[in-house]
């Protein structure tokens, strides 16, 4: 009988199990028979829950004392769910009791044990809310798994009390035979307990067994039932976890509470199986004392027995050592094995248990005879199995702490599409263990997101540890409510859970907006209304087409949505929605403040209230003018501005505002005839209007119609929409018939001075203009342009007259146009040609001559009065008709200044001009050459002028003995030139002779006695086919003979230089040879031509 209760089931691989699910008993026979002996109370309605994977369980049923039902559950299924699905069909039970493995803080039902962490499940839960359901109020509920309650223990049974609202009991020791250290006394209770032992004093005695779990470490006989890992990886690579103490070979499966091989080197005739079962080497066992070890075959027929050929046994230490030598059976020995358990020592140690310390595996190698062995049956290793083994003394490297979540906060608030919200502050562990490493997992997905970890562990060691990395939680796209998840940490070892509740808060919603149709008035966007419905819209988180949005028109502005307030709500269409039929009826005008919430679909979660839209709600009309509307002035054309008959079809009329209690942002419209103008006239207040108490409107150009009469009224529609009476009714007089055209004006003849008085030229600058227009239209004198206005008169019987304003000199086409009272102005009568001439004449220009001054000028009045005189100073004079005349027989150099008048021009003197005569110019014969030479000289100032000029054969002394001068010598005198460089041009008749050069007497340097010296190339230019030679000469400079200043004298000589001995220098038979002849021998004086 094994001492520990594992999880497990029968040792026959071909048993059946039974589960709540499949068979229910209700009182089994073996309980029935045992109705003699229980002294229980028949009337107490209770069920004995018994794992059919207690070591022997059958003798437990029954030991069920007469009235107690029994049910069987199966461990190695999930007994809870089996359990809690029978529970359903149950009512009115007094007591529960539960046979079951357990240990410190857990009771085996099934493959999800009853921990603190399962405990915090909602399955978990939901299935204990069951199993307390099939209970009466104050029924009991008893656990009788060893140290159930022990340590932690009490946190699992004061949940599991909260979860089933029974009264709960359980032990805090082991619990089973006396003789292993067990008892059958449940030491702690919450609650008051009035069910007594299920079990009859016969049954408790004669039970062996105790009922802990395969997860201790109390000496005993463990078989191998309970929890087999997948193979393992890293330093227990080729093994598998077994339960919490043992390491055994990957090869093996778990059938029941048995182990056997699978593997293709175990599934021949007469194979070798070796299998290793060691401690696991941390926290739950590192050595132990070996005791035994059981092992089976399965059943092979006929004499029910097999033969083994191999049987060892070897143990070592937690170093590999191996401890003493291996213990086996005999050469040639081949010790049979039945379906019964056999213990080793039996075959290997004389039937002695074993006692080794310190061992930390066990290796068992084993095969079984050939199948053909005479006279003996044998068989595959796969039909060899190992049963259980018996250890004590199992000790550990340290017992270890299980991890547990920190902190009482376990609800998390994320804004919706809010993205990744680190979680880690929820999770918090402790584990005071050290040199373990903590790993944080999703044990359950949440509903409406998604979780994510990245490098989430953590060294053990504190009470206080957070997870390293990145636990995000992110939830779903859209979704707003509720959701929850489960994170379970781990130290490899044990772990714990937890379920984080989620608040997914919807995003604040836009602002709503009043829509277009619903805003009436001047305009569509300044949330005024008068509307009794209105639509609003608005956005909220994108993605969300589940929440609703409420909006609320907040009447008693306290901020928040309450049962005065005006609501209406919508479901979200991806992030958008329009909330229609928001009522105003019943509210007083007046601003109101309109919010907008969402609320999720799952967990009515609500938003933050959005911000305000204020609107004004306004539903009474503004009051009509009371005033009456005024045409406006510069609108009121024709003779008076406030007769209100105008020609004006686009005029402003200015409303009035009193009486209509209008403000900014209203709308004012005017009216004619009571209607609409066919181009409606309106205008929108601005504050200035409404301080100005008034406002201008423009009718358009066109509206008015056909002249008559016309009324005007104007109405005022406020921002609301509301719309106003009409009054301040005005009738104006519209007239745009202009007057017929006005007769061709005349000049009164008596403004037309001069020879004639009707030739309509005159010297009166303010004459008198006569005509005949309309009678009674207003008549206007136009100048030339038909613009400028030279005076105006009323046409009394047809007949005007009028004194124009000063007329410019000149031709002046006049004409008149007639106007009416309304200001239509008739077209421009034909034009009167009016001759304007007071000015005297204006001198154009003056020119200089040789003892003369030629005058210009320009004067209107010329053809008028034809006669012009011109005065000099001091001299001289001219009369002429016509516009230029010369004023001879004056002084050269000397400065005149002229002055015209003209006949009948009242003796007005003209401006003066002045003008200086001077001679520049001489033309006179050159000795000895046929013809005249021509002299121009240029450069001087004002009264720079020629006073004597002349060529002749004087020499003056000291010319060169060997020059001659072909064309004598050219000398003038000029005065009044102080400082000027004089230009001379000389143009001789006829060529100058080759090889001619120029020479000039005077000083050849400022300052120097006067001498001959010869021009150089660049001092002079010869042109005109030799005949022009070009010099010039500066007052008291070189050449200058006359030191006087302003005085200049200048002998100038063209030179002919006699050719050396011998040699022909004078050209035969010519003109110049002829002459140069002539000097030669002498000719005549000098002699000076003298300019008058």
């Amino acid at each position: 009988m094994p001492q520990f209760c594992l999880i497990g089931g029968t040792h026959l691989r071909s048993a059946l199990v039974l589960a709540v699910s499949s068979v229910l008993f209700w009182g089994s026979a073996a309980a029935t028979s045992l109705a003699a002996s229980s002294v229980r109370a028949p009337e107490r309605n209770e069920v004995a829950l018994i794992d059919v994977a207690l070591p022997d369980s059958r003798s437990l049923e029954a030991g069920i004392a007469l009235g107690v039902k029994v049910v069987r559950f199966d461990s190695r299924r999930d007994g809870l769910a089996d359990i809690a699905h029978w529970a359903a069909g149950q009512k009115e039970l007094d007591a529960i009791h539960v046979l079951s493995h357990g240990s410190a803080g857990v009771v085996n039902l099934g493959t999800v044990p009853l921990t603190r962490s399962s405990l915090e499940l909602d399955q978990t839960r939901s299935q204990l809310a069951a199993l307390g359901g099939a209970l009466k109020k104050g029924g009991d509920l008893l656990f009788y798994g060893c140290e159930v309650a022990d340590g932690v223990g009490l946190g699992v049974l004061q949940a599991i009390a909260d979860a089933t609202g029974a009264d709960v009991a359980a032990s805090t020791d082991l619990t089973g035979a006396a003789s292993r250290g067990g008892n059958w006394v449940l030491e702690r209770h919450i609650g008051h307990i009035e069910a007594q032992s299920p079990l009859s004093a016969r049954a408790i005695a004669d039970y062996d067994g105790l009922l802990i779990s395969g997860n201790g470490t109390a000496d005993g006989d463990y078989d191998f039932g309970g929890t087999l890992s997948v193979a393992q990886s890293g330093a227990n690579a080729g093994f598998k976890k077994l339960n919490d103490k043992l390491l055994v070979s990957s090869f093996l499966i778990k059938d029941g509470t048995q182990l056997y091989a699978n593997d293709g080197n175990a599934n021949s005739d007469g194979s070798v199986i070796t299998a290793v079962f060691k401690a696991e080497g941390t926290t739950v066992a590192k050595t132990f004392t070996f005791n035994d070890f059981s092992m089976s075959v399965t059943d092979p027929g006929g004499a029910h027995v097999r033969y083994f050929d191999q049987l060892e046994v070897l143990l070592k230490d937690s170093a590999g050592n191996a401890i003493g030598s291996v213990y086996k059976i005999a050469n040639g020995a081949t010790p049979t094995m039945g379906t019964g358990i056999t213990k080793l020592s039996t075959l290997l140690n004389g039937g002695n248990e074993w006692s080794v310390n310190g061992v930390a595996s066990v290796t068992v190698t084993a095969s079984l005879v050939l199948n053909a062995t005479p006279g003996k049956q044998g068989g595959y290793g796969t039909e060899i199995n190992f049963m259980s083994m018996k250890m004590s003394n199992i000790t550990a490297v340290a017992s270890n702490v299980a991890p547990t979540f920190v902190g009482a906060s376990t609800a998390l608030s994320v804004g919706q599409n809010s993205g990744d919200v680190d979680v880690r502050s929820l999770l918090h562990a402790s584990d005071s263990d050290t040199g373990q490493t903590l790993t944080w997992a999703q044990f359950s997905a949440p509903g409406h997101g998604t979780l994510s970890f990245s490098g989430t562990t953590g060294s053990s060691g504190s009470t206080d540890l957070t997870p390293g990395g990145t636990i995000a939680y992110a939830p779903t796209a859209g979704y707003a409510g509720t959701d929850s998840f489960t994170v379970q940490v781990s130290d490899g070892t044990s772990n714990a859970i937890r379920t984080i509740t989620v608040n997914i808060t919807p995003t604040t919603p836009g602002a709503p907006d009043l829509a277009a149709g619903s805003d009436k008035g001047s305009s569509s966007t300044d949330n005024h209304t008068n509307e009794s419905s209105l639509t609003f819209s608005g956005t909220s988180a994108a993605g969300d087409s589940t929440s609703s949005v409420r909006v609320f028109l907040d009447v008693n502005n306290n901020g928040v949505y309450d049962g005065g307030d005006a609501a209406a709500a919508v479901t979200v269409s991806n992030g958008a929605w329009t909330v229609t039929g928001l009522s105003t009826s019943g509210l007083a005008d007046g601003a109101y403040n309109v919010y907008a919430i969402t609320t999720s679909a799952i967990g009515s979660v609500s938003s933050a209230r959005s911000s305000g839209l204020t609107i004004t709600i306004d539903k009474t009309a503004p009051g009509a003018p009371i005033n009456q509307i005024v045409l406006g002035a510069s609108s009121d054309s024709g003779s008076s501005n406030v007769d209100n008959i105008t020609s004006v079809t686009n005029p402003v009329m200015r409303v009035n505002l009193a009486g209509t209690n209008a403000v900014a942002s209203d709308t004012v419209e005017l009216l004619l005839g009571g209607a609409s103008l066919g181009t409606p006239v309106a205008a929108v207040f601005t504050g200035t209007d409404i301080a100005n108490g008034f406002i201008d409107l423009a009718v358009t150009s066109g509206a008015l119609g056909a002249d008559g009469n016309k009324t005007f009224t104007a109405r005022i529609t406020d921002v609301a929409g509301n719309v106003g009476a009409a009054g301040g009714s005005r009738i104006i007089v519209l007239d745009t018939t202009a007057p017929a055209t006005p007769a061709t004006p005349v000049l009164d003849s008596a403004s037309d001075s001069g020879s004639s008085n009707s030739d309509r030229i005159t010297s009166n600058a303010t004459p008198v203009i006569n005509g005949t227009a309309e009678n009674g239209s207003v008549v206007t004198l136009y100048d030339s342009n038909g613009t400028t206005v030279l005076g105006s008169a009323v046409a009394t019987g047809g007949a005007w007259s009028i004194t124009t304003s000063a007329l410019a000199n000149g031709i002046h086409n006049l004409s008149v146009k007639a106007s009416d009272v309304a200001g239509n102005v008739s077209a421009a009568s034909g034009l009167l040609p009016v001759t304007i001439d007071t000015r005297p004449l204006v001198f154009t220009s003056a020119t200089a001559g040789d003892g003369q001054v030629t005058l210009v000028w320009s004067s209107t009045a010329a053809s008028v009065i034809g006669v012009y005189t011109v005065t000099g100073t001091p001299a001289g004079t001219c009369t002429t008709s016509t516009t230029s005349c010369v004023v001879s027989g004056l002084t050269n150099g000397t400065t005149y200044q002229f002055t015209g008048t003209v006949s009948g021009g009242g003796g007005i003197a003209s401006a003066p001009i002045s003008a200086t005569p001077v001679r520049t110019e001489y033309t006179g014969p050159v000795p000895g050459v046929p013809g005249n030479a021509a002299v121009a000289i240029t450069g001087g100032g004002t009264h720079c002028t020629l006073t004597s000029a002349g060529f002749n054969a004087v020499v003056p002394p000291n010319a060169p003995v060997d020059a001659a001068q072909p064309v004598g010598v050219f000398r003038f005198t000029a005065v009044g030139c102080p400082g000027d460089t004089l230009s001379i041009s000389l143009t001789y008749p006829q060529p100058l002779p080759a090889g001619v050069r120029f020479l000039k007497f005077g000083p050849p340097a400022a300052g120097q006695p006067a001498s001959w010296f010869e021009l150089q190339a660049a001092d002079y230019s010869l042109s005109n086919g030799g005949r022009t030679v070009t010099y010039s000469v500066t007052d008291n400079q070189a050449g200058d003979s006359n030191t006087a200043a302003g005085v200049i004298d200048d002998p100038f000589a063209p030179m002919v230089f006699l050719a050396a001995a011998g040699v022909t220098g004078v050209p035969a038979l010519s003109q110049w040879g002829l002459m140069l002849m002539i000097l030669v021998v002498g000719l005549m004086g000098w002699r000076m031509h003298r300019l008058g």
